[in-house]
């Protein structure tokens, strides 16, 4: 892979973003909410240490943003809790750059969304309503699973994966979904990604 590959910068800026050794400073809000003192820490930290600070958090977890921080990559605070650098498996199954972006921004909650728009804005969280008139917020659950507005895609191209994962949770089925390691699902979600992102530009 070339080092002028998007993957490859994003890594290589990883390893060399000067905050890197401040970890504690840059979760230190989001440490400070459970309960988890900060001042003993190193300003380096192991991603042993990040591991045991990620567990402490899902198990006192009662956030809705932070109650897959442990499991989910698509979660908002997942970069911060990574605890290796590594090109996901989906970069290699998605041969097409616009199917890889639109699957990595519904990863990642940066979709074209009232919740993205409510992120940038200050908004709260409860207020970021979906525009399909539902009164549920735009996050990723209600944008993949239950928006109205984007029933046409998700009939042709999630239809039968996800009538079969019917018996699973929500979460479970957004894991599955998300997580990015069986190759037609990837793509199918992709698709879907994709139609989904076209649909809500030109709302």
């Amino acid at each position: 892979m070339s080092n002028s590959s998007l993957p490859k910068k994003c890594y290589i800026e990883q390893l060399q973003h000067p905050l890197r050794e401040s970890w504690v400073k840059l979760v230190r809000p989001i440490l400070h909410l459970y309960g988890i003192n900060t001042e003993s820490m190193p300003s380096f930290v192991s991603p042993s240490i990040k591991k045991l600070v990620k567990d402490k958090i899902y198990l006192c977890s009662k956030w809705k943003e932070l109650a897959v921080v442990s499991l989910s990559p698509f979660s908002l605070y997942y970069p911060l809790f990574k605890t290796s650098f590594r090109l996901e498996s989906y970069f290699h199954n998605l041969t097409s750059a616009p199917l890889r972006t639109a699957f990595t921004a519904l990863r990642f909650q940066t979709m074209p969304s009232a919740f993205l728009e409510g992120r940038h804005d200050n908004i709260p969280v409860s207020d970021r309503l979906c525009p399909c008139g539902s009164g549920e917020v735009n996050d990723v659950p209600h944008y993949l699973l239950r928006c109205p507005l984007h029933e046409q895609p998700r009939g042709k191209f999630l239809g039968g994966i996800i009538s079969l994962l019917a018996d699973k949770s929500p979460g479970a089925q957004l894991s599955m979904l998300l997580v990015g390691t069986d190759r037609f699902v990837t793509q199918q979600v992709a698709k879907f990604a994709l139609a989904a992102m076209k649909i809500r530009v030109n709302l």
